[in-house]
Protein backbone atom coordinates (compact mmCIF):
# COMPACT_ATOMS: atom_id res chain seq x y z
CA UNK A 1 0.00 0.00 0.00
CA UNK A 2 1.10 3.14 0.94
CA UNK A 3 5.05 2.80 0.32
CA UNK A 4 4.11 2.09 -3.11
CA UNK A 5 2.34 5.27 -3.37
CA UNK A 6 5.00 7.35 -1.90
CA UNK A 7 7.33 6.20 -4.13
CA UNK A 8 5.48 7.24 -7.07
CA UNK A 9 4.46 10.62 -6.29
CA UNK A 10 8.05 11.66 -5.50
CA UNK A 11 9.04 10.04 -8.71
CA UNK A 12 6.24 11.58 -10.59
CA UNK A 13 6.95 15.45 -9.02
CA UNK A 14 11.26 14.39 -9.79
CA UNK A 15 9.94 13.89 -13.18
CA UNK A 16 8.46 17.08 -13.10
CA UNK A 17 11.06 18.94 -11.86
CA UNK A 18 13.60 18.06 -14.34
CA UNK A 19 10.64 18.46 -17.14
CA UNK A 20 10.46 22.17 -15.35
CA UNK A 21 14.23 22.98 -15.33
CA UNK A 22 15.11 21.90 -19.18
CA UNK A 23 11.99 23.50 -19.77
CA UNK A 24 13.70 26.52 -18.50
CA UNK A 25 16.76 26.38 -19.86
CA UNK A 26 15.48 26.17 -23.65
CA UNK A 27 13.87 29.23 -23.00
CA UNK A 28 16.61 31.02 -21.83
CA UNK A 29 19.00 30.02 -24.82
CA UNK A 30 16.36 31.06 -26.96
CA UNK A 31 16.18 34.87 -25.33
CA UNK A 32 20.12 34.45 -25.39
CA UNK A 33 21.03 36.67 -28.83
CA UNK A 34 23.08 35.03 -31.55
CA UNK A 35 26.94 36.26 -31.72
CA UNK A 36 27.68 37.49 -35.11
CA UNK A 37 29.82 35.70 -36.84
CA UNK A 38 33.75 37.17 -37.27
CA UNK A 39 34.76 37.40 -41.17
CA UNK A 40 38.27 35.66 -41.46
CA UNK A 41 40.69 37.58 -43.09
CA UNK A 42 41.93 36.45 -46.65
CA UNK A 43 46.06 35.53 -46.97
CA UNK A 44 47.53 37.66 -49.37
CA UNK A 45 49.66 35.45 -52.20
CA UNK A 46 53.58 36.06 -52.11
CA UNK A 47 55.53 37.11 -55.35
CA UNK A 48 58.12 34.77 -56.38
CA UNK A 49 60.60 37.50 -55.96
CA UNK A 50 59.08 37.89 -52.23
CA UNK A 51 58.90 33.90 -51.32
CA UNK A 52 62.71 33.42 -52.49
CA UNK A 53 64.13 36.84 -50.67
CA UNK A 54 62.50 34.76 -47.37
CA UNK A 55 63.76 31.67 -48.27
CA UNK A 56 66.98 33.50 -48.02
CA UNK A 57 66.72 35.12 -44.96
CA UNK A 58 65.97 31.82 -43.35
CA UNK A 59 68.60 30.10 -44.69
CA UNK A 60 71.29 33.03 -43.19
CA UNK A 61 69.10 32.33 -40.23
CA UNK A 62 70.01 28.93 -40.05
CA UNK A 63 67.00 26.81 -40.33
CA UNK A 64 67.66 25.09 -43.46
CA UNK A 65 71.46 24.03 -42.00
CA UNK A 66 74.62 25.89 -42.32
CA UNK A 67 74.03 28.77 -44.98
CA UNK A 68 77.59 29.57 -46.72
CA UNK A 69 77.38 32.95 -48.71
CA UNK A 70 80.27 32.50 -51.17
CA UNK A 71 79.12 29.15 -52.21
CA UNK A 72 77.20 29.26 -55.14
CA UNK A 73 77.50 25.69 -56.20
CA UNK A 74 74.09 25.20 -54.51
CA UNK A 75 75.37 21.28 -53.28
CA UNK A 76 71.88 20.02 -52.23
CA UNK A 77 72.22 18.19 -48.86
CA UNK A 78 69.70 16.78 -46.78
CA UNK A 79 70.02 17.21 -43.20
CA UNK A 80 67.90 14.15 -41.50
CA UNK A 81 66.21 11.32 -43.80
CA UNK A 82 62.92 12.15 -41.87
CA UNK A 83 62.19 15.75 -42.88
CA UNK A 84 64.65 16.58 -45.93
CA UNK A 85 65.45 20.10 -45.30
CA UNK A 86 67.92 21.24 -47.50
CA UNK A 87 70.78 23.21 -47.30
CA UNK A 88 73.59 24.74 -49.29
CA UNK A 89 76.77 23.08 -47.55
CA UNK A 90 80.41 22.56 -48.93
CA UNK A 91 81.72 19.52 -50.01
CA UNK A 92 84.54 20.16 -47.85
CA UNK A 93 82.76 20.39 -44.95
CA UNK A 94 82.58 16.75 -45.55
CA UNK A 95 85.45 15.35 -47.16
CA UNK A 96 88.10 17.08 -45.04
Amino acid sequence: GKRRRRRRRRRRRRRRRRRRRRRMEKEKEKKKKKKKKKKKKKKKKKKKKERKKERKTERKKGEFGEYDEDDHRGTVVPQDGKRQTFARIRISDFVS
